[in-house]
């Protein structure tokens, strides 16, 4: 049996993979670790997302800095990898599709 870590946001490599496309279903909010958006997963499956700074400047130069222009629009998910906090951490950086 294959065990699945549950929760409310997305999970790197269990929800979404590198070159996966994601779908922005609201306007997002500003949490207290950034922004976070409820998204529509490859699979159909939505569920909330922390949109890191790098992959928010990607976003507003193509579609403005508006949030709720964002609704319906897709982009492309890149799994990057770096070394923090004595750890190899994953963390996603977004395109923007047109």
């Amino acid at each position: 049996m294959r065990v699945k870590r549950k929760s409310d946001f997305v999970i790197i490599g269990q929800d979404i993979k590198d070159d996966a496309m994601i779908m922005i279903l609201d306007e997002g909010e500003e949490g207290q670790f950034g922004y976070v958006f409820r998204v529509q997963l490859p699979n159909a499956d939505t569920k909330k997302m922390r949109i890191n700074n790098l992959s928010l400047s990607k976003l507003i130069q193509a579609w403005g800095d508006e949030t709720e222009k964002w609704v319906g629009k897709a982009a492309k998910v890149k799994v990057m990898e770096t070394f923090a906090f004595g750890k190899e951490i994953k963390y996603v950086v977004l395109t923007p599709e047109s």
